[in-house]
């Protein structure tokens, strides 16, 4: 799995922005710092899905040392936060799979699933992606 870094920036009063210094063009945001990892995953894992439709090649991701060292991000290191973002693209069709869970973890899965108006494997796929941001 790639991770790209990434940027926070955050001014009072507003929301939490983030931008990639690799994938120009490409950015996010959220009102709640807890949202900003996922949705920074979601907008990468996006533009990157579109750049790959439309026959582009992704770009490596920088190391955080080499940013560090180029003179055009310099001042975000003073003024922001660099968070590291896994790449997930969602290009191909969902894969059924096969797993064993503790009969009371399931039926807790299944009710936190119902209270927020999700199916199981959207629920589980959400908490993934959570866990790994």
């Amino acid at each position: 799995m790639s991770f790209y870094p990434a940027f926070i920036e955050y001014e009072e009063g507003c929301a939490y922005g983030v931008i990639f210094p690799d994938i120009r063009g490409c950015f996010s945001a959220a009102d709640e710092f807890d949202d900003v990892f996922a949705n920074a995953a979601e907008a990468l894992g996006l533009h990157a899905e579109c750049l790959l439709e439309d026959g582009q090649e992704l770009p490596a991701p920088s190391t955080p040392e080499a940013l560090r060292k180029n003179p055009e991000w310099k001042e975000w290191f003073e003024t922001s936060s660099l968070i590291m973002v896994p790449l997930l693209i969602n290009v191909a069709k969902p894969k059924r799979v096969n797993i064993s869970l503790n009969p009371s973890l399931l039926s807790a899965i299944d009710q936190a699933a119902t209270q927020q108006n999700m199916t199981r494997s959207a629920f589980l796929a959400s908490a993934a992606v959570k866990a790994l941001t």
